[in-house]
């Protein structure tokens, strides 16, 4: 009776221990899985600003507040908010932000394509491409930077080769205080 009630044990454990394993697997195929939700939130995200921020009166910051602003993490949020409120120097704004800084291009292009997706600690940075007459571009436009919060996507930053939109818009602020801005 020893021996059953043992091997019975024995059993029992060496199945809990493979159930548990069972998680941890479908964890690493989820972080795939991660990449392919993040990459269509983004392609998602871009189709709606093309059509209806980028090029339009209001500009690309009003668009954003007043329509997706749960689509930026609280410390972007903040940021861009400051930026909207504050006063600014238009010379600085014109020399250091003479781009549209979500789609990092003055011009309209006919869409957005994704690249890879590449996961960096707990942020996915995306790389998106413009297209336009048929061809990609060869080097990403612009490379956001995410975080999953609570089951949703959000924007942290957007990266353009040894910039980012965090820092030039602090940048900005920065120098307008400075320097006596006007206001808006």
């Amino acid at each position: 009776m020893k021996t059953k009630v043992s091997k019975l044990l024995i059993w029992v454990c060496v199945c809990l221990h493979l159930s548990s394993l069972g998680p941890l697997r479908a964890q690493d195929s989820n972080s795939g899985n991660m990449e392919v939700s993040c990459g269509r939130y983004v392609l998602g995200f871009y189709d709606w600003y093309a059509a209806n921020a980028f090029g339009k009166p209001r500009g690309w910051l009003e668009s954003i507040l007043d329509q997706k602003r749960t689509a930026f993490s609280p410390d972007l949020l903040n940021v861009l908010e400051e930026f909207s409120r504050s006063p600014i120097n238009h010379q600085a704004e014109i020399d250091e932000l003479d781009f549209d800084p979500i789609l990092h291009a003055q011009d309209a292009v006919d869409r957005y394509v994704i690249g890879s997706v590449t996961r960096k600690g707990d942020r996915y940075w995306v790389e998106v491409f413009a297209v336009s007459s048929g061809k990609r571009s060869p080097k990403p436009d612009v490379v956001p930077e995410l975080i999953s919060r609570n089951g949703r996507w959000q924007f942290v930053n957007f990266h353009y080769g040894g910039e980012d939109l965090v820092s030039i818009l602090k940048r900005i602020m920065k120098a307008s205080a400075e320097n006596g801005a006007g206001t808006r």
